[in-house]
């Protein structure tokens, strides 16, 4: 249920990744590629809207672990 709540845009993404949530506020977010190696992570000060930059990164196909005050959740991230 709470991974609908949460929205990952755009997707596939160049510059920029926004994340929403309706009912969670966002905390931290880890970003890990294909190998499950982590690549970075982004912290938020407990926010419903986040951005951060992918600028930096391979493109390629991403799992973000989004961390939130209610759960985690897992959301798929391709970068071009």
């Amino acid at each position: 249920a709470l991974a609908a709540k949460i929205k990952v845009y755009p997707n596939p993404a160049q510059d920029l990744v926004r994340l929403s949530s309706e009912t969670a506020n966002i905390v931290q977010v880890a970003i890990y590629d294909v190998n499950a190696r982590l690549v970075q992570t982004i912290a938020f000060d407990s926010t419903q809207d986040a951005a951060f930059s992918v600028a930096s990164l391979s493109k390629g196909i991403y799992q973000l672990h989004i961390e939130t005050d209610k759960g985690r959740v897992i959301k798929p991230l391709s970068v071009q």
